[in-house]
């Protein structure tokens, strides 16, 4: 494997497990019955805030140093950082004996709290092969929504998937190009192998591998959409995606997991297990629209946007 290559890869893997950190650090944020209960509670409480928050902190910056982005964002992150454990030493215990909804209203809009126009915005300008890439993005406010700024930045950004070393690569026709990229497992393999006994209507499909995550980008699949799939328990995989154009409501309205369907994009997620795997993921790829589905609607008025960046 040329060095650029292992290089990359490495960096995809510590940036993905640095990312799951970093939210992980948030769920022991939010307090539960016992932890305002009196003021022994509080203070331990407050302790593992300010503890949460430097774990937040140091992933979010290994995010930043693992694909090289712009320092500067680093530099603004760990200021709203400090500016929030500020607010939790000099005014979590007055307001945990005010009342615990307090907490929960500062933590809601500080830290955790995601604008649903924030979301739009992130799901319109990042997306893969698009020219505009990065386009009237929102500036993130919460510390979740710069985790999942930073998250859409790179993994929808195709250049990144081309970056990592390619293991077998198969072509159903002229014109289509499954990728299988990454490192191999038994599951990667065994989805790579039944994908070359299916059609996948993607000009482009490229299937990263990193031992416990997998990545999947088809273009043409809802312009670009993203497949993110957790196997680190392979009783309990997880699958996460994001679907940025929505071509045709109807179709996207019945694929499976969907939790977010507007005019303009759709989201989902849903467990499978190994043995289900295989079936889950290709029958997913293959009930989302494409643009030979679209339906007429003031979505098509849009500039096009499949000229490659």
């Amino acid at each position: 494997m040329p060095e650029e290559q292992s290089k990359a890869l490495e960096s995809l893997k510590e940036f993905l497990e640095a990312d799951m950190k970093a939210k992980a650090a948030q769920d022991r944020i939010f307090p539960n019955g016992m932890d305002l209960y009196n003021d022994e509670s509080i203070f331990k409480y407050i302790e593992r805030v300010i503890r949460a928050l430097d774990d937040i902190e140091d992933n979010f910056l290994k995010m930043i140093r693992a694909e090289k982005i712009n320092p500067e964002i680093g530099l603004a992150f760990s200021t709203k950082i400090q500016n929030i454990k500020n607010v939790v030493n000099n005014f979590f215990y007055s307001y945990a004996k005010q009342s615990g909804s307090k907490i929960i209203d500062y933590i809601n809009k500080e830290i955790s709290g995601m604008r649903p126009e924030f979301i739009q915005s992130v799901n319109q300008g990042f997306k893969g092969y698009y020219l505009f890439y990065g386009a009237n993005v929102m500036e993130p406010i919460t510390i979740n929504e710069c985790i999942h700024y930073i998250h859409s930045l790179v993994v929808n950004n195709d250049n990144l998937y081309k970056r990592i070393p390619t293991v077998q690569s198969f072509k159903p026709d002229k014109y289509c190009v499954y990728n299988y990229r990454g490192v191999q497992t038994p599951l990667g393999d065994k989805l790579f192998e039944q994908l070359q006994r299916e059609y996948i209507d993607s000009d482009i499909l490229d299937i990263i591998n990193l031992e416990n995550t997998i990545l999947i980008m088809g273009r043409n699949l809802g312009h670009a959409a993203v497949i993110e799939i957790d196997t680190t328990d392979p009783n309990r995989i997880f699958v996460k995606y994001s679907i940025p154009k929505n071509t045709n409501p109807e179709k996207m309205s019945k694929v499976k997991g969907l939790k977010v369907q507007n005019e303009l994009f759709g989201k989902g997620d849903f467990g499978t297990t190994t043995d289900r795997f295989v079936e889950d993921i290709v029958g997913l790829m293959k009930s989302i629209p494409t643009d030979s589905d679209i339906k007429i609607s003031h979505y098509l008025q849009e500039e096009e946007d499949y000229p490659k960046r």
